[in-house]
């Protein structure tokens, strides 16, 4: 007589548990995540994962829970401290009225994002020659891409029938242009805002 396997789905207990340790994860992956980010904005420099590790009160099978090296964490790092300043609180969109407006908070947050990588440049150049920077930034621009040609849609713009397309083409194109920015030696970020606006699609408004 064979024995019927129990089924491999976690039960109520198992669930409940699952569920509170997803808030537990956040929090230990937003402590590593603040010491990455302090790291980056103090100049970078010699660092292990034994010591974010200790910085963060953090036990290193935790960190490897996260991520699979410490490259990784710093693109992570890097991509949310770009992102960070890309983000415009909903009541400032909503509040835009033209589509000229809106075009002039998003060149307000270019620039800002360009003084960031400006800021620290050997430590994002660092980053890009990993590797792996670039393409975590065409993710997170991607949803701030869909977010802007959203809220450009709302007053009027036509973008054309593709959302995808759009917002691929605008996420790409942002993740190499902080990338050569990074490698340039160029000071003018007015001038390098400029330069990049002027590759936006046609239907995209002028500031």
């Amino acid at each position: 007589m064979t024995v019927q396997e129990a089924p491999s789905t976690p039960g109520r207990a198992g669930r409940e548990a699952a569920e509170r340790d997803e808030p537990r994860a956040a929090r230990t992956r937003d402590a590593l995540l603040a010491v990455l980010r302090r790291h980056l904005r103090t100049g970078g420099g010699p660092l292990s994962v034994a010591e974010v590790c200790r910085r963060a009160g953090i036990h290193r099978v935790t960190f490897y829970g996260h991520w699979p090296d410490l490259d990784a964490a710093l693109d992570d790092a890097a991509t949310t401290e770009v992102d960070a300043l890309g983000v415009t609180p909903e009541a400032v969109l909503s509040a835009a009225t033209t589509p000229v407006e809106l075009a002039r908070t998003y060149r307000a947050q270019l620039r800002a994002q360009l003084e960031e990588v400006r800021a620290h440049r050997e430590v994002y150049r660092g980053l890009f020659r990993a590797g792996g920077l670039e393409l975590r930034l065409q993710t997170s621009m991607r949803t701030r891409a869909e977010d802007a040609i959203a809220q450009l849609r709302r007053l009027g713009v036509d973008t054309g029938d593709s959302l995808d397309v759009a917002a691929g083409y605008l996420a790409a194109g942002a993740a190499a242009s902080y990338r050569d920015w990074a490698f340039s030696d160029e000071q003018d970020v007015d001038l390098a805002a400029a330069r990049i606006t002027a590759q936006l699609p046609a239907w995209w408004p002028q500031a």
